[in-house]
């Protein structure tokens, strides 16, 4: 699992409420979580997924752009490497 850095989140998200360390922390408790990176990159790519070895990028129903402003998901989508993840209301 990526945690990405408090830089990359302040950048295309606005500040954060939990550092990556703390939200590192809550993911090492979930018994289903086998490894967790911090300090990841926000917009990720295949060759990211790769590199960590990782099957699948998980995220939410809504849209992350990169600065193309291509829909991400999309990418992981085609590839068979996508898991949304519905938010609640």
């Amino acid at each position: 699992m990526g945690v990405n850095s408090d830089e990359d989140i302040l950048v295309n998200k606005g500040p954060t409420i939990l550092n990556c360390k703390e939200r590192s922390d809550i993911l090492r408790s979930c018994k289903w979580i086998d490894e967790v990176h911090e300090g990841t990159e926000y917009i990720v790519s295949i060759e990211t997924l790769d590199r960590y070895n990782c099957q699948y990028y998980a995220h939410g129903d809504d849209p992350v752009y990169n600065s193309d402003g291509v829909n991400i998901l999309d990418i992981f989508r085609e590839q068979g490497r996508f898991k949304m993840f519905k938010r609640t209301e």
